[in-house]
């Protein structure tokens, strides 16, 4: 099935995440710069980042043609030495929603702590693993080596073997 459904267009981008107040939809594809200005403006504080973005948009700069050079220079050089995100950072507007106190369980991303269930059901998987695997070991030895002490019929008329041979044939 397709995802026509569930999808939902809105035809201004400011309506995205008041379409999310008004039941339109439960989750939006926004931009970043769009809820930090709504969380600056102390709008639609119960929304959260969830995850890197989707997608990257390069910014764009008017520029004198007689600096395009120049100007591509810094910003390439910038980028690689991973200066360029943390400088558009720096001017983000200041956020004015309030932040749950220190409350770590409204916050959308996963730390250790909160894999450390799977983490302990997977090692408690593998000790159960060694202690079944014990009893499985000892039971086939011992079926083993009894099996080796049953006495062996041997027939020992001069064509036994010929008479096998003949019956496998």
């Amino acid at each position: 099935p397709g995802a026509a459904p569930f999808l939902r267009v809105f035809k201004k981008r400011s309506e995205v995440l008041a379409g999310i107040d008004i039941g339109a939809c439960r989750v939006a594809i926004a931009s970043t710069e769009e809820l930090e200005a709504a969380h600056a403006a102390g709008q639609h504080c119960d929304k959260a980042a969830v995850g890197d973005p989707l997608l990257s948009n390069p910014y764009a700069f008017p520029v004198n043609s007689r600096n395009v050079k120049v100007f591509g220079f810094w910003v390439s050089s910038l980028k690689s030495r991973g200066q360029w995100e943390k400088r558009l950072k720096q001017h983000t507007p200041p956020q004015t929603c309030a932040v749950g106190a220190g409350d770590e369980s409204e916050t959308q991303a996963l730390r250790p702590i909160h894999m450390s269930g799977a983490f302990c059901l997977s090692a408690l998987l593998v000790i159960l693993s060694f202690v079944c695997a014990i009893p499985c070991r000892s039971f086939t030895k011992v079926r083993a080596s009894a099996e080796s002490q049953r006495p062996v019929k041997v027939d020992s008329t001069p064509n036994a073997a010929a008479e096998l041979e003949n019956a496998m044939e």
